[in-house]
């Protein structure tokens, strides 16, 4: 689970009202988190998360030593709501896994304000 204080956080998700939520926004917010020992198998991501606006998100993989890949990646299209829901998003378990990224919005437009989303939390589960 990504928690307050990760240093991998980017500048552009910023903590939200003192709560433990956190608030993205802007062109390019994402989230890296690196997975201690590279885990292979199926994996699941829990997002918990209040889009303020409907929003598509993707989360991307990479394998231990390279960057992320376009091909590599899970992309869901997310409801505007007035609360806290619960998304999942499956990732196959073909290679070691090194390192996943949370982009909130799926953009590529650097002047674009995407929209906001506050986030409760985001957990990864292996399958067995």
């Amino acid at each position: 689970m990504l928690h307050p204080d990760d240093p991998l956080m980017t500048e552009n998700l910023r903590k939200a009202r003192a709560t433990n939520f956190y608030t993205c926004k802007g062109d390019d917010s994402q989230v890296v988190a690196r997975i201690g020992d590279a885990s292979k198998g199926k994996l699941v991501i829990e997002l918990r998360a209040q889009p303020a606006n409907g929003a598509t998100s993707q989360f991307f993989w990479a394998h231990p030593g390279p960057g992320f890949n376009g091909q590599q990646q899970r992309k869901r299209t997310l409801r505007q709501s007035d609360q806290v829901n619960a998304y999942l998003f499956a990732i196959p378990g073909e290679w070691a896994i090194g390192k996943i990224r949370f982009d909130p919005f799926a953009t590529y437009d650097k002047y674009a304000d995407a929209g906001e989303m506050m986030i409760e939390s985001i957990s990864i589960y292996q399958l067995q």
